[in-house]
């Protein structure tokens, strides 16, 4: 089995003071990417591209980005300008991960000014494609200076994320760990499928999302495990370090990608070190 790229990907439950600790760490580790999400339940979750700048200088060589963006709930020029402005500042460091997602209806209310999306999926699309043209038309607000977008990546868990990557040329990270997500490789199969008729040339970049815990043993990783509470978040790597590398190669054989993103759930930093410490030191670690 030839070795495959680790990246991160973070919940910032605990502020953004020990998201920046476990970048600087991811860092450390040489982990390819480290992504951090939107969910707007405290500090280190809502103002991404802030965090993200801050992630970014306080590390030297690890990928920052968006795991990801709610588009619908954002302004697609903004963003464009937002990650254009961050590439600019961290050449080839930053990703631009989008998703469709959600919040509770107050939070979203708010942020849309009130307005009613009533087909979010057709709607998520439309901003997909309107961002992605402020950033290639050159012609709009600061992009027009000659901002670049960085590598833009859809993030989903079924079949209409996966096609919309497709079919816009775009990367594609696909989730195992949200409840409901569909978990067969013909996902990826067919966004390969998809890619290459629609854009031959570019190169396939695709990856899976897993959650887990990474401990000395599998029962001090369960153990571990009865701290985490969140229903919509299924932990599907856990273990010690042999039964976390049997349980990702596995994941890597089904689907044959490239780079698996993992997100760890251990709630304190020491647990958490020492997890994405073990996860490193797996041998088809690459980097």
């Amino acid at each position: 089995m030839p070795p495959f790229r680790i990246s991160l990907l973070s919940l910032g439950k605990a502020g953004p003071s020990q998201l920046i600790e476990e970048a600087i760490l991811a860092d450390q580790l040489n982990f390819h990417r480290f992504w951090v999400t939107e969910h707007h339940s405290n500090l280190a979750d809502s103002c991404l591209p802030v965090l993200i700048a801050a992630i970014a200088g306080k590390t030297q060589r690890v990928r920052v980005g968006s795991g990801g963006i709610l588009l619908n709930l954002h302004n697609p020029l903004l963003i464009a300008e937002a990650f254009a402005t961050l590439e600019e500042l961290y050449p080839n460091r930053i990703d631009l991960g989008i998703c469709r997602g959600g919040l509770d209806p107050e939070t979203s209310a708010v942020l849309l000014d009130g307005k009613k999306i009533t087909n979010p999926v057709e709607y998520y699309a439309d901003r997909v494609r309107v961002l992605l043209a402020a950033a290639n038309s050159g012609q709009l607000g600061g992009l027009a200076k000659g901002g670049v977008l960085p590598g833009a990546w859809v993030l989903g868990q079924g079949v209409n994320s996966m096609r919309l990557a497709a079919s816009l040329g775009l990367a594609y990270s696909h989730s195992l760990f949200h409840a409901g997500a569909i978990d067969d490789p013909q996902v990826i199969r067919e966004y390969h499928l998809l890619l290459k008729s629609h854009f031959p040339e570019n190169p396939v970049h695709a990856s899976i999302a897993v959650a887990g815990i990474c401990a000395e043993t599998d029962s001090a990783a369960n153990l571990l495990l009865d701290q985490h509470t969140n229903d919509f978040i299924i932990p599907t790597v856990v273990g010690s370090q042999r039964s976390c590398l049997e349980q990702l190669t596995e994941i890597y054989e089904q689907y044959q990608i490239e780079e698996i993103h993992f997100l760890d759930l251990c709630q304190g930093m020491k647990d958490k070190t020492e997890s994405m410490t073990l996860i490193s030191e797996l041998p088809l670690f690459n980097e």
